[in-house]
């Protein structure tokens, strides 16, 4: 009896620990979705092969899909969907309704369940907010002239979001910004680039708290620098500072940052075909960029710029 009672409880004891690590998985998505990789979904059945897709994901799992349609009457239509973790996905929603061409369609989600979905038509920059109950609000129109470029938009975890851009002028080129709260309030759009010398190729990163960083890359004549700005969250943008010496062949810069507001840009750069390089540099919150580091040890020839990443 006294063996039975504890192979008993040993059995009660095993079904208890099983429940409590099945509510555990629940209760935390991410590492629900670590344990294996869920079967295939089908959220649109067919698509034309020029469509764009973007997806985001949340802390919480809940997921944001936004695609293009095909061209109707000189017309293309940015359409989304959106999941909850551990449900269905939604039926398509029309965002908007575009002129003929779409390019660089983006979209991210928030912790607060905000979402942002961006795209350059026209050579205007379109940004189209959704609210934390799924509402998406028309588009909002920047940068009407001059062809945009290297479009990026990021949201906070309250769902306060920035985005940056480069745009052709007639006699030059620009970075620009410009942000929004989470009830839909956009500011003005911000210059960030001074007009001393071209700026273009921008990348943002937007942590948790609200503190924005851009980095592009500044051109006068063939020599190239990494050049950024900084803003703390709800607050202005900081003077332009460098980031990179003055080095030929610079491109492909990138930026991440953490949750203290520590940031780090990696960029490529090469003096010749066979000497292609990656360097990174890192700027504590409040401090100055550090010295340039070289973050692999041989030349390369022809490095994709995909190669050349961050993620926060």
């Amino acid at each position: 009896m006294i063996v039975e009672r504890r192979f008993r409880s040993r059995r009660l004891l095993l079904a208890f620990v099983g429940i409590v690590f099945v509510l555990s998985m629940l209760g935390n998505p991410l590492a629900a979705l670590a344990a294996g990789w869920s079967p295939e979904v089908t959220v649109l059945h067919l698509q034309s092969s020029v469509a764009q897709n973007a997806v985001a994901l949340n802390p919480a799992g809940n997921e944001v899909w936004v695609t293009t349609s095909s061209l109707v009457n000189f017309h293309v239509t940015v359409q989304a969907a959106q999941r909850s973790f551990g449900g269905a996905w939604s039926s398509l929603t029309t965002v908007a309704t575009q002129g003929p061409t779409i390019q660089g369609l983006s979209v991210a989600l928030s912790a607060s369940n905000n979402a942002v979905a961006t795209w350059m038509s026209g050579g205007g920059v379109e940004i189209a907010l959704r609210s934390p109950a799924g509402v998406w609000q028309a588009p909002v129109a920047f940068a009407p002239t001059g062809g945009a470029s290297n479009l990026v938009a990021r949201l906070d975890a309250q769902g306060n979001g920035v985005a940056a851009w480069s745009r052709s002028t007639a006699t030059t080129s620009l970075v620009e910004a410009v942000t929004w709260t989470a009830n839909g309030t956009f500011g003005s759009v911000i210059q960030l680039s001074p007009t001393s010398h071209a700026a273009f190729g921008s990348d943002i990163a937007v942590n948790e708290a609200g503190t924005a960083v851009v980095v592009w890359l500044a051109s006068n004549s063939n020599p190239y620098q990494v050049e950024s700005a900084t803003r703390p969250a709800g607050g202005s943008w900081s003077a332009v500072t460098t980031v990179s010496p003055v080095l030929p062949q610079t491109w492909g810069a990138k930026v991440a940052l953490d949750g203290a507001g520590n940031a780090t840009a990696v960029w490529m750069t090469a003096t010749t075909l066979d000497s292609e390089r990656i360097y990174a540099a890192t700027r504590p919150a409040g401090g100055a960029w550090g010295s340039q580091t070289r973050i692999e040890p041989s030349d390369w020839r022809a490095v994709s710029e995909n190669t050349v990443n961050a993620d926060a």
